[in-house]
């Protein structure tokens, strides 16, 4: 299915630093971004693991800002991205990213994944190739054994209890 977008962004601030936030909705969902970097070079997307937000790449964006124009977001429910109701798909998480490149013109990038987000970047593989100049997948795997539901379905519910720093 396609990404629906409204061209819509808002600025807000973040609740713990005050700092600006850039929001976009996509398929209804208001997800944060923030863009850094060098608008003269290729676009390289960061996504994150389950639990995280996208400060967790700080250090990657600012070592390759000359190099690179860098677009980082907190994947729906993360970080200063809108909370959503109820259980979500991969293809929900795809069509978030898609739909947040779409918003922005992306029309190509390089995509970094770690965890989820390289869960993330498969299914962008399989499904918008089209899109992807590279991939890293980090700390990653194709097919979720059962044993690790058990260890993400404990790591949201210290996430639900002690916030997201937990």
């Amino acid at each position: 299915g396609g990404s629906r977008c409204r061209s819509v962004s808002s600025t807000t601030q973040r609740p713990d630093t005050g700092e600006p936030t850039m929001l976009a909705n996509v398929n209804g969902v208001n997800i944060n971004y923030e863009l850094s970097g060098n608008p003269d070079k290729p676009w390289l997307t960061f996504s994150n693991s389950l639990a995280t937000n996208l400060h967790m790449w700080d250090d990657q964006a600012e070592a390759l800002a000359d190099e690179f124009h860098i677009l980082r977001y907190d994947k729906r429910g993360h970080g200063a991205s809108e909370p959503v109701a109820g259980p979500y798909t991969f293809d929900d998480l795809i069509g978030d990213i898609v739909g947040l490149w779409d918003h922005l013109g992306i029309k190509k990038t390089h995509f970094v994944g770690l965890s989820i987000g390289g869960m993330t970047a498969q299914g962008i593989m399989l499904k918008h190739a089209d899109r992807l100049l590279s991939v890293v997948i980090a700390n990653s795997m194709g097919k979720v054994a059962p044993e690790f539901v058990g260890a993400w379905q404990d790591r949201i519910d210290l996430a639900n209890e002690n916030g997201m720093d937990s």
